[in-house]
């Protein structure tokens, strides 16, 4: 059984408990509803986030924690950081995430096998459900580009950013070394 993609989950809550998680792993498809996307949009400070979905497949591992590997798809648009004006961006960021039981994660070093070149976050599970919503959240903000450009906006030097004139905030600096 996988999410449906009008599955309304609001506060980006993304549940999968894990007696649904078979041998064959559970697929989860997801596309965030109005309410999510409005959330995204507040907590990064863009103008819109016109779609979000996240496709991957939760696993169970061997050594009892749980692998989610999927891809973040979303539209946005983000405010052009020379000209103010919007601009529109996609994301498509793969996403890799490890969920490992709260006593596990609390068990000395030894006994927590976490490989230092696997590229998965780890997370906690703190019962028998796993919640993908948080940390397809923090990995999407992740992914954001963070000087969004509208095509062709370059920044130019006005008459008070002149490094050379009155108007920059370092030319009293530059004169400090010349007294005396």
């Amino acid at each position: 059984m996988s999410h449906s993609a009008d599955q309304d989950i609001g506060s980006l809550s993304i549940p999968v408990p894990v007696q649904e998680i078979g041998a064959n792993g559970h697929p989860v498809s997801y596309a965030a509803d109005a309410e999510a996307r409005t959330e995204l949009a507040d907590r990064f400070g863009l103008r819109d986030v016109s779609e979000l979905t996240l496709e991957g497949r939760l696993k169970e591992e061997s050594d009892g924690s749980y692998t989610f590997r999927g891809t973040i798809s979303a539209k946005v648009v983000q405010t052009c950081v020379v000209t103010l004006d919007p601009v529109e961006n996609e994301v498509e960021e793969p996403i890799s995430l490890r969920f490992v039981s709260e006593e596990r994660l609390e068990a000395p070093a030894r006994e927590v096998m976490v490989d230092a070149e696997e590229e998965e976050e780890t997370e906690p599970l703190p019962g028998d459900v796993i919640d993908l919503g948080e940390a397809v959240a923090e990995q999407f903000g992740v992914a954001l580009d963070p000087y969004p450009r509208k095509p062709g906006a370059v920044m130019t030097p006005g008459r008070d950013q002149d490094d050379t004139g009155p108007g920059n905030p370092f030319a009293v600096l530059r004169n400090l070394g010349r007294r005396g």
